[in-house]
């Protein structure tokens, strides 16, 4: 008899895949159990309590036919593979919240062990998520190829699609939203980005999250907006432009004065965008350096550190001072070594070293680990350097 049918962890997970409304395969169940048997070998001599609760963090997908999952014992994370087949599936994540992903999903969800910060990646297709308040020091992070999106309790689903497109819309709630290159904005209830997507959850997943979840939104909270009406006959006197429609130096002054003026998430915000205007529009790196400091040392723990951070080392390798970008890219890719912007910064280390130390051997290492997950626009210039490192 299979040992792992005596463990009550894995009867707990037999009671709770019993209420999903997928089946399973025979050779899913062969796989689950084979999972669950090895990591029960691997961990037996650690502490019950750490084993127990990523296994139960799973325990909503276990024989679910359209999700496969695989729990990656790290020192520092535990992680999760979500990928639906033909079929949507839903997946409880214990005290964390519930998703639902669409036909096609690949998406990858890991838990840090220190602060409990949760990462959900979306590689591929959508995920209808309820997110269950949370502390700030501890976030829901969605990133995809497109943006990262911080949440802290609300309803959404996110779109990813193989091109590198991928949007979001809020049913309920605020999600912080970076796109790619650009600044951070605020995401609230009925709003999408990009302000043009169409994406909306299907009565499908909308049946499977539960009215429990969905915390009072339905199909309409998620519906793309309304064309718009005809411009009217008579002017309308124009508000006061915000800071968003400046310029220069004049909206770097204007960022400022919200950063001090503001309660602490559009402070914050206005100090990122203070420091993107004078580094990407008036290439002062210097000043935009120094901007993004005073950010993270006004806010330590806040939504847009990791971004605080990543433009600091943009700035750092800018002006050259290459010791200190290598201890910060250190420092992420410790903190997030499976982060939007890691194979990114695994490139810009090989290119420091090799820059700086001669090191080809350390440099090939770090362009392997970068090429591992190439994206535009650095790859083709890694493959290069790679070549050339021999």
């Amino acid at each position: 008899m299979n040992r792992a049918w005596e463990d009550p962890n894995a009867q707990e997970l037999v009671r709770r895949a019993a209420r999903l409304r997928v089946g399973a395969s025979a050779s899913a169940r062969a796989r689950v159990w084979s999972a669950i048997e090895e990591r029960r070998t691997l961990e037996r001599d650690r502490p019950a309590r750490r084993r127990i609760g990523w296994l139960m963090f799973g325990a909503g997908a276990a024989f679910a036919a359209a999700i496969a999952f695989a729990l990656v014992p790290r020192s520092r994370a535990s992680e999760m593979t979500i990928s639906a087949s033909a079929e949507a599936a839903t997946l409880d994540l214990a005290g964390e919240g519930r998703v639902v992903a669409g036909p096609g999903t690949l998406a990858r969800l890991s838990r840090d062990e220190r602060d409990h910060a949760v990462r959900l990646t979306v590689e591929k297709g959508t995920l209808l998520a309820h997110v269950k308040p949370r502390p700030k020091s501890a976030p829901f992070v969605i990133e995809t190829p497109a943006f990262t999106a911080r949440v802290v309790g609300t309803v959404l689903r996110i779109a990813a699609y193989a091109d590198g497109r991928a949007s979001i819309v809020v049913g309920h709630g605020a999600v912080l939203v970076t796109p790619r290159g650009g600044s951070p904005r605020v995401v609230r209830d009925g709003e999408r980005w990009p302000a043009d997507s169409t994406d909306a959850p299907s009565k499908d997943e909308l049946s499977r999250m539960g009215a429990a979840d969905l915390e009072g939104t339905d199909a309409a909270a998620f519906a793309p907006p309304a064309p718009s009406l005809p411009s009217p006959t008579r002017p309308i006197a124009p508000e006061k432009p915000g800071c968003a429609a400046l310029h220069g130096e004049e909206a770097i002054t204007c960022w400022l004065r919200v950063a001090d003026e503001a309660d602490p998430l559009r402070a914050e915000t206005a100090l990122y965008q203070a420091g993107w205007i004078r580094m990407h529009e008036l290439g002062d790196a210097a000043f935009a350096l120094g901007i993004w400091e005073r950010q993270r040392s006004r806010f330590p723990q806040g939504l847009l550190r990791d971004e605080a951070q990543t433009s600091i080392i943009d700035a750092l390798v800018q002006l050259h001072r290459t010791r200190a970008a290598e201890t910060e890219i250190a420092d992420y890719l410790r903190t997030h070594p499976h982060g939007l912007r890691s194979s990114e910064l695994h490139f810009v280390r090989a290119t420091l070293v090799r820059a700086n130390d001669g090191d080809c051997r350390r440099a090939r290492h770090e362009f392997d680990l970068a090429l591992a997950h190439p994206a535009a626009p650095w790859a083709s210039r890694a493959r290069a350097a790679r070549a050339t490192c021999q």
